[in-house]
């Protein structure tokens, strides 16, 4: 009934608004942007579904949901994520999954609510 891209568009918002409140075989999202306030989660690993907003160097990004922006990076030891990374496109629906890490103090961006806060990667998938 509709064209394949038309389902593939809607197959992918429908994949980036997944609820944040608890994990399923369905979520691959864990948090919101927004939950990373808390002090608790630090040292914790965090699992975030959203668009990348920003990448740099290939070693850094920023991802973006609904609720707010976290930067991530890339420990040296991801070298083929790196690779991948350096061919996405801003825009691209992403998933992280990593540890929260308080930003050493000559760091912190103070142009984002959470520039005191990055996510260490563990995982990168694209949702193409």
């Amino acid at each position: 009934m509709f064209p394949s891209f038309v389902k593939h568009f809607y197959s992918t918002i429908r994949s980036c608004r997944l609820k944040s409140s608890f994990s399923t075989n369905f979520s691959y999202r864990q948090n919101l942007v927004s939950d990373l306030s808390n002090v608790n989660l630090i040292d914790q690993t965090v699992s975030l579904h959203g668009w990348l907003q920003y990448r740099r160097m290939n070693s850094f990004g920023v991802l973006r949901d609904h609720s707010g922006l976290i930067q991530f990076i890339f420990p040296s030891s991801m070298k083929e994520e790196r690779q991948i990374f350096k061919e996405t496109s801003v825009e691209s629906c992403v998933h992280i999954k990593g540890i929260l890490k308080k930003r050493p103090e000559r760091d912190i961006n103070t142009n984002m609510t959470l520039g005191h806060l990055e996510v260490s990667l563990i995982k990168l998938k694209l949702k193409l």
